[in-house]
C-alpha cells in the first residue's frame, strides 16, 4: 500500500496480512485466510480454535461453565453459557461438555438438569442417577453428599449418612438428625417403636407408677398402699 502521492515506495502489509493492488492505506491490509485480527495491525494470528477467542495477539480459553464451537472467534461473546445447574471445563467446544453439577442430574447432557429429589444425593458432576439415602434417613432436594442424609424423627445413629436404628419402646425422638432417643417420663409407658413424639407416652392406670423409659403397660406397678392381681 502507499498512502502518499509521488514516487515513494509501497509499504509492506503487516505479517500474515495482504492487500489488493492499488491499496492506499494500511487498513486495506486484511488478515490472510486462516488468520484472524484487526485489519492494518500486527495482530493477525492463526485462527483461534473452538473453545477460545482472540485477545490482542493470543487466544484465550472460554471460562469454565461456557463453551464455543466457533473457529477464529474474536470476542468472548462467542462463549455461550451452559444450561442451568450444569458446568463445563474451560476451553470447552460444545454443549456436550456441559454436565450436571453435584446435586443435579439429567437423562442426557443436552436436557436441563434437575435437582436430586428429597431422600437422595449426588456428589459428582455428570448424568449419573442420584443415590438413595440409607434406610430411615432423608435429605433435602439437591443434596451433594452422603452426609446430607440425616436420621428421620424416631430414628438415631452416631453420625449422618449411616443407616439409622429405631428408638425402642419407651422412648421417642422428635427431630431429624443424629440425636438420642428421649425416655418417656416416670408414670408413663410406650409400646411404640420409632416413636417421634412424646404423645406416644401413655399415662399409667390410676394408683400405679412406672420408671422412666417404660415400654409396656405391665411396667406400671401399684403404688404403696394399693394392690392388684397383675401389673398394669
Amino acid at each position: 500500500y502507499k498512502t502518499a502521492t509521488g514516487t515513494g515506495v509501497c509499504s509492506s502489509c503487516p505479517a500474515q496480512s495482504s492487500s489488493s493492488a492499488g491499496s492506499t492505506a494500511i487498513s486495506d491490509c486484511a488478515c490472510e485466510a486462516g488468520y484472524t485480527g484487526t485489519p492494518g495491525t500486527s495482530s493477525c494470528i492463526e485462527d483461534c480454535d473452538a473453545g477460545t477467542y482472540q485477545v490482542a495477539s493470543s487466544c484465550t480459553a472460554c471460562t469454565a461453565g461456557t463453551y464455543s464451537s466457533s473457529v477464529g472467534a474474536v470476542s468472548q461473546s462467542t462463549c455461550l453459557s451452559c444450561p442451568f445447574s450444569s458446568s463445563s471445563p474451560s476451553g470447552s467446544t460444545s454443549l456436550d461438555a456441559c454436565v450436571c453439577l453435584p446435586g443435579y442430574t439429567a437423562s442426557q447432557n443436552d436436557v436441563a438438569c434437575a435437582e436430586c429429589p428429597t431422600g437422595t444425593y449426588k456428589a459428582s458432576n455428570g448424568t449419573l442417577a442420584c443415590s438413595e439415602c440409607p434406610l430411615h434417613t432423608s435429605s433435602v432436594a439437591g443434596s451433594v453428599d452422603l452426609s446430607a442424609c440425616e436420621c428421620e424423627p424416631g430414628y438415631f445413629a452416631s453420625s449422618n449418612g449411616e443407616e439409622c436404628g429405631a428408638c425402642s419402646a419407651g422412648t421417642f425422638k422428635r427431630d431429624a438428625g443424629i440425636g438420642t432417643c428421649v425416655l418417656c417420663g416416670a408414670g408413663t409407658y410406650s409400646t411404640a417403636s420409632a416413636a417421634a413424639d412424646a404423645s406416644t407416652c401413655q399415662a399409667c392406670p390410676s394408683y400405679t407408677n412406672s420408671t422412666g423409659g417404660s415400654g409396656a403397660l405391665s411396667d406400671c406397678t401399684c403404688v404403696a398402699g394399693y394392690t392388684a392381681s397383675e401389673n398394669g
